[in-house]
């Protein structure tokens, strides 16, 4: 694959990729609910050393389910959500799937915390879906 490039509305932030990503999938807990405006955020997941970002973010830190620190990262001028990182997940940097510069590039594997899903926005058919969180391994 190459390059993955994207970033925020007005510009300010841009990333590079230079790995493929280890996993893409949908969360609907409500966290990313209430962030992302709808019903699910989809994310892009990569080994931290392949990303490359470039411009001032702000962060926003919340506690997931898990008790792990969630870090979002944000664009200070236009307020979109480039990506996040998180104590449960060290090593990988979570991409928004909305910032890619080409989205046809996010393909979801699997949804989770699909017991919170709203009606009008049911993970789809073909997703590998679970109800929390699974457990990693």
């Amino acid at each position: 694959m190459s390059a993955i490039t994207g970033g925020c509305l007005c510009g300010a932030v841009r990333y590079e990729i230079a790995l493929d990503p280890v996993m893409m999938g949908n969360c609907h807990c409500r966290d990313c609910q209430k962030y992302s405006g709808t019903g699910h955020g989809s994310n892009l997941a990569f080994p931290d050393a392949g990303v490359e970002i470039s411009g001032e973010m702000t962060k926003f830190d919340v506690e997931a389910d898990s008790g792990a620190t969630v870090s979002r990262l944000f664009c200070p001028k236009c307020g979109v959500k480039i990506c996040s990182v998180s104590t449960g997940f060290d090593g990988l940097t979570m991409i928004s799937a909305g910032t890619l510069d080409d989205p046809e590039l996010f393909k979801p594997m699997f949804a989770v915390y699909a017991d919170s899903a709203p009606g009008w926005d049911q993970p789809g058919d073909g997703v590998v879906s679970f109800a929390q969180m699974p457990p990693q391994g």
